[in-house]
């Protein structure tokens, strides 16, 4: 990412003792969540995992539900599902904290069909903010098709 990032400024952040082990799931924000709510008919219904470290991962489908032209997802589906993996990452530390910016990279677009895998760890923290980086890879081949970096603002 070429954001003016802090990174030798940057503090760990650590795994919260309550949070799921790596490969439990994590918690959904509700059951109507447009990214991990399993009720939600429009939805993504994402079943997010706890990570190693501090992060999260995920599958994608990239089904019909969500094509746009050419028989490719549209990016903005794919950022949506890059942010509610880096919110799940941040879940693991126990912070409470509202996105303040997600930029997301597409380098290929993700095509119906494909599976995507998409994988969030906090890197760290610098002031009242949490750093998160995010990368999306087409499992067969592991083709890239997104990375990000979300940034978290901890509330007072």
């Amino acid at each position: 990412m070429d954001w003016p990032i802090p990174f030798d400024e940057l503090v760990a952040v650590l795994r919260s003792a309550g949070a799921p082990a790596s490969g439990q799931a994590t918690v959904r924000h509700s059951s109507m969540c447009y990214g991990c709510g399993e009720a939600n008919p429009d939805g993504l219904r994402l079943d997010i995992y706890a990570g190693e470290g501090v992060g999260a991962c995920t599958t994608l489908s990239a089904d019909w539900r969500l094509a746009g032209d050419e028989n490719f997802i549209r990016p903005g589906i794919l950022a949506a599902a890059v942010h509610e993996v880096a919110d799940h990452a941040l879940q693991q530390t126990g912070l409470l904290a509202s996105v303040v910016n997600v930029k997301v990279d597409f380098p290929e677009p993700v095509p119906v069909g494909a599976l995507v895998r998409i994988g969030a760890r906090v890197i760290g923290a610098f002031r009242n903010r949490v750093y998160v980086d995010v990368t999306a890879n087409i499992l067969d081949g592991d083709k890239p098709v997104g990375s990000a970096l979300a940034i978290f603002e901890c509330e007072a």
